[in-house]
């Protein structure tokens, strides 16, 4: 017996999922929400945030997480320069299961801030270990080559890929991550959080199909069921797409102070909903759009 990547993908992706609703009240309350109606979770896109500096054994930036991705399937479709927000973003789509979510990859490039906050970042990940065992590294060149692993191997390499996705360096500094909130709230999450989930969306087709299954009809039924929703937003483009969110939400991580290691509460991230509407051929462009970069 053996593991396809994309089963792998799979698994680990609602493993990811499931951390994300431990760590969320909003998501925690939609996947029980799922549970009870006995829908699957179906995920429109996974949303990542990187910094573009030198993070030791780590590759740095959009590669942080790009290079998994590759290996286990994914293409880059799409790169955009977001000039007024310091960010690059990539998109990947997995090459043989369509029905795999997209990864939304964004890094901020560090080097257009002021020195010392250049300084702070790069001397919090300057020394970062590479997360994967030797081990893993090996197994993942054999998937990357073959598309397969024996699943005892698989579930070694899931295991290892499970616990690369959260801050791979050490607890920042309370006081600089203070600092660097004032200019930069989204390196500030980085330092945080490092290679964590930074969103989930479901795609609207999670809670069933039909007319009764649009957006406007799951962000009721959730609202109804105590689950905030925050906006309705439409994109348009050569794919219009709405989307529906909740209130971003606090959990608890790790920084240091004046007595050491100690658990604070940040602003961490919220659930979004997804609905793709028609394509309109006459925006078609010339590699595929992705209009859902807010971050």
């Amino acid at each position: 017996m053996k593991v396809k990547s994309a089963e792998l993908v799979n698994t680990l992706i609602n493993n990811l999922w499931e951390n994300y609703a431990i760590e969320l009240d909003a998501v925690n309350r939609a996947s029980q929400f799922l549970k009870k109606r006995q829908c699957t979770p179906v995920f429109d896109h996974i949303m990542f945030r990187t910094i573009n500096t030198h993070t030791g054994e780590q590759p740095g930036g959009i590669a942080s997480i790009g290079h998994l991705a590759e290996i286990l399937g994914y293409r880059q479709i799409a790169r955009y320069a977001l000039h007024d927000k310091l960010l690059t973003a990539a998109v990947y789509k997995h090459e043989e299961n369509s029905n795999l979510p997209r990864i939304l990859v964004s890094q901020f490039e560090v080097s257009h801030l002021p020195g010392w906050a250049q300084k702070l970042i790069n001397g919090t990940v300057a020394e970062t270990p590479y997360l994967i065992s030797d081990n893993g590294i090996e197994l993942l060149q054999v998937i990357g080559q073959q598309g397969s692993l024996p699943v005892e191997a698989g579930n070694f390499l899931l295991a290892d890929l499970k616990g690369y996705f959260q801050r791979p360096w050490n607890p920042p500094l309370f006081s600089d991550v203070l600092k660097l909130n004032e200019i930069s709230p989204y390196c500030a999450w980085v330092l945080l959080f490092g290679n964590s989930v930074s969103r989930f969306s479901l795609a609207v087709q999670s809670f069933g199909s039909g007319e009764n299954f649009g957006l406007n009809n799951v962000s009721d039924s959730l609202k109804n069921a105590g689950i905030s929703i925050q906006q309705i937003a439409d994109l348009n483009g050569y794919e219009n797409i709405r989307q529906a969110e909740t209130p971003p939400e606090k959990t608890s991580v790790e920084a240091i102070d004046e007595e050491g290691v100690e658990n604070l509460r940040w602003e961490y991230a919220g659930l979004h909903i997804t609905e793709r509407l028609e394509v309109n051929e006459n925006l078609k462009p010339e590699k595929e759009d992705w209009p859902l970069f807010r971050d």
